[in-house]
């Protein structure tokens, strides 16, 4: 055996005995055990520390809660004189609201009287939900233009004049009179009615202008008789 296998023999040697030193292995895993019980340490800390957070802040917010239903509990004219106040406003507006809406119904139903009874109730239906727009129009026009405002019913759909109190108090308000101002706007009605209908008919080149020809009377020019 030469010199440079003996020496290389040597250090390989020497470097073996440093790398598997039992010493060392030893170290090594008693470090990473201690680490390991270190984190897991930490992290039972930290899920104690959450755990007595969360229950503070529960405890806070169950006094929190606890101090309102106690202070609830006590009467305090202040606040039951607040309380009352604020119920009593809310209800006169939402009644003054509701009665807006039916007025403006009712608004639109007697200026429909001119019309039948089912146009007239679709009127008064109509007139409640665009209430927002029928009351600014009723007073323009009643005191900007000065037109008459006909007051026939609250919902005018029956001629039937009640008589006993029962009928006066459940009827009435259904009940109307039919008057001059009646017969103009039934008058209109049917004036608007009948021009549409002749401005619907078709009128041939040839054919002489007025009342339609009856279904009964056929025409030469179609091959009648």
């Amino acid at each position: 055996m030469d010199l440079v296998t003996r020496v290389s023999n040597k250090i390989n040697y020497s470097i073996a005995k440093a790398i598997d030193d039992p010493e060392a292995d030893k170290y090594a895993r008693e470090r990473a055990h201690q680490q390991a019980q270190e984190e897991a340490a930490r992290q039972r800390q930290a899920e104690q520390t959450a755990a007595t957070v969360a229950a503070a802040a529960a405890k806070v917010k169950s006094d929190q809660e606890a101090s309102k239903l106690q202070d609830r509990s006590q009467f305090k004219p202040v606040r039951a004189a607040g309380n009352v106040s604020r119920g009593i406003l809310k209800t006169i507006f939402y009644l003054f609201l509701l009665i807006i809406i039916f007025y403006a119904g009712h608004l639109c139903a007697n200026e429909a009287i001119g019309y039948n009874v089912p146009f007239r109730i679709f009127s008064f239906i109509c007139g409640q939900i665009f209430f927002f727009f029928v009351i600014p129009r009723f007073l323009i026009r009643r005191y900007w233009y000065g037109l008459p405002n006909h007051n026939y019913a609250f919902l005018p759909v029956s001629t039937f004049v009640p008589r006993t109190d029962a009928e006066k108090i459940l009827l009435k308000p259904f009940c109307y009179v039919e008057d001059a101002n009646y017969a103009a706007a039934k008058a209109a009605v049917d004036f608007l009615y009948s021009n549409a209908y002749a401005k619907s008919l078709i009128v041939g080149p040839d054919e002489p202008k007025g009342p339609p020809r009856p279904a009964c009377y056929p025409d030469p020019q179609y091959g009648g008789s």
